[in-house]
């Protein structure tokens, strides 16, 4: 039973997939708890590597993968009128939050932040709160994570309006890596990113 319609929000239950995750019955059951409340919806996404040997022992999707079985999850959600959330389709819609100007993270010692899967990492950190000057903004190295050039590639992907290359600038700033991209495969920076898919 969904909560009394007299509150407004909006709740999106994040599903994170690996490679044979093909099990649709839990969405079942959440259709059953509040399918019918528009304030709810279901977003899928697959898990990444983020480093650290535990991704090891985990089947990533990869490439093409991570879209089609992303969308057989999605598929099966609007066939039984589950609400998705497509929020990643819209302008923007897959440029990570750590790339706003604005975006940031306050560590509960007064540090400020971008990205949370880089936390404490030199390059992540881009000012602090003082006590007699209050935020206090490195707005050079924040700029560095607002900004990145579009490769070739990015000109041809459909998904150009909704990333700009901005998906994930922790590969560039922290990893050292060209750039993230849900389209394509990427190795180490000693080896030449493949094609997207």
């Amino acid at each position: 039973m969904s909560p009394n319609n007299e509150f407004d929000f909006y709740i999106v239950l994040r599903h994170n997939i690996l490679a044979g995750d093909n099990d649709l019955s839990w969405y079942d059951y959440l259709y059953n708890l509040f399918g019918s409340d528009h304030r709810f919806a279901v977003s899928v996404r697959p898990v990444n590597n983020w480093g650290g040997q535990n991704v090891n022992d985990l089947s990533l999707l990869n490439g093409e993968n991570k879209i089609d079985l992303t969308k057989i999850h999605e598929d099966y959600l609007k066939q039984i009128g589950m609400k998705y959330d497509s929020s990643e389709d819209l302008l923007f819609g897959r440029i990570c939050y750590a790339a706003f100007p604005n975006g940031y993270i306050i560590r509960a010692d007064g540090k400020i932040e971008k990205c949370s899967v880089a936390l404490n990492h030199p390059q992540n950190l881009v000012g602090y709160i003082d006590p007699d000057n209050g935020v206090v903004i490195d707005n050079t190295k924040n700029k560095l994570w607002s900004y990145s050039e579009l490769k070739s590639e990015c000109y041809i992907c459909p998904d150009i309006l909704s990333c700009l290359n901005l998906q994930c600038r922790r590969y560039a700033l922290v990893d050292k890596q060209d750039c993230y991209c849900h389209r394509a495969t990427y190795k180490p920076k000693s080896n030449h990113r493949t094609s997207p898919m």
